[in-house]
C-alpha cells in the first residue's frame, strides 16, 4: 500500500523477505520564505525549493526467515493486510505489520525426502477474494484453496491439470515431447486474471487459460514454443529446457501476455484470440 507519494514494495532475496518504502525525494533542497529570514511582522509559509528529485527506497520491515529454501513467490492479498510467500515446499501467510511470525498454510514436504514427487513452482492470491489462493507444481497441476474451509490447505477446492487430460503423443516428431513430457509440463507461472474468473498458466511449450467455473479442460491453449518440440533433446543437453517463463494478466481489459525466446504473445483471456501485440520480438519488430 502507499503512503502519500510513496508506495510499498515486497521483495525477497533468497530466503529473506523485506518490505520497502519507495518514493521520490528532493536531494539538496532548502527551505525558503521562513519567518527568520523576513522577520516576524507577517506569517510566511515555508516552501521547499531547489534540489533534484531522486528515487529512494527505505526498508520498512524485515521478516523472519521462515523458509528453508529460496523464496520464489510473493503475493499480496486483496485485503491489503496480508501476503503469502512460497518456496519449493512451503507456502506461508503473513501480516504486513507483523514481521516476526507467520502461519504455514501449505507444507508439501514428505516425511521422507526420497519420496518427493513434485515441488511448488508458484503461488498467488485471488485478486478480489482474499480467502482464495492457488499454487502450481512441477507436475503440471494448479490447485485452488479456500482459506475459509481450513487454515491448512490440504484439500483443494479445485484442481486444474492439463497433464492428466493429455492423450498419448503419436509417433513421429512428437516422440521427443512425449519423452520429456514431465519436464515441459512443469507450470512455471500461474495467475488469476483481473477479476479472478480465469486462471492463466504457463509451461515451457504452452500458455493455457482456464475458466474456474468450468474447469474440466482449458478454455484454450496457445502454443508458444511449438517450433521447439523437435529440439527438446538439444534443449535438455543445454539445460535450456528448464528455463522458466512468466505470464501477466492485465486488469480491466482481459488481456494476458507471456514471453518466449525474444518474443511476446498477447491474447484475450476469455476468447484466446490474438491481440495486436501478438508475437513481437525483443526489439519491437514483427518477426
Amino acid at each position: 500500500g502507499g503512503r502519500g507519494d510513496r508506495c510499498g514494495v515486497l521483495a525477497a532475496n533468497d530466503r529473506t523477505i523485506k518490505l520497502w518504502s519507495v518514493g521520490e525525494e528532493r536531494v539538496g533542497a532548502r527551505l525558503e520564505n521562513t519567518n527568520r529570514e523576513h522577520g516576524y511582522d507577517e506569517l510566511r509559509v515555508p516552501r521547499l525549493v531547489g534540489g533534484a528529485p531522486q528515487a529512494r527506497a527505505r526498508a520498512r520491515a524485515t521478516y523472519a526467515r521462515e523458509h528453508a529454501y529460496h523464496v520464489h513467490s510473493l503475493s499480496v492479498c486483496a485485503d491489503g493486510e496480508t501476503f503469502l510467500s512460497a518456496d519449493d515446499l512451503r507456502v506461508n501467510l503473513w501480516r504486513l505489520d507483523v514481521a516476526d511470525r507467520c502461519c504455514n498454510v501449505v507444507d508439501a514436504k514428505p516425511p521422507n525426502m526420497e519420496d518427493l514427487a513434485e515441488v511448488i513452482t508458484t503461488a498467488r492470491f485471488h485478486p478480489v477474494e482474499g480467502h482464495t489462493l492457488l499454487y502450481a507444481s512441477s507436475r503440471g497441476a494448479v490447485r485452488l484453496f479456500d482459506l475459509r474451509a481450513a487454515a491448512r490447505c490440504t484439500r483443494p477446492s479445485l484442481v486444474l491439470d492439463a497433464a492428466a487430460r493429455r492423450p498419448p503423443a503419436p509417433g513421429g516428431e512428437d516422440d521427443a515431447a512425449s519423452f520429456f513430457a514431465e519436464i515441459v509440463a512443469s507450470v512455471s507461472d500461474a495467475r488469476f486474471d483481473g477479476d479472478g474468473r480465469f486462471v492463466v498458466t504457463r509451461d515451457f511449450l504452452c500458455c493455457r487459460t482456464w475458466d474456474v467455473r468450468r474447469a474440466r479442460e482449458p478454455v484454450h491453449a496457445a502454443g508458444v514454443h511449438d517450433h521447439l518440440r523437435p529440439k527438446l533433446a538439444d534443449l535438455y543437453e543445454a539445460d535450456r529446457i528448464f528455463d522458466k517463463f512468466e505470464v501477466c494478466a492485465c486488469r480491466g481489459d482481459g488481456a494476458v501476455a507471456t514471453g518466449g525466446y525474444g518474443r511476446c504473445a498477447v491474447r484475450d483471456a476469455a476468447t484466446g484470440l490474438a491481440l495486436d501485440a501478438e508475437l513481437v520480438d525483443a526489439n519491437g519488430a514483427a518477426p
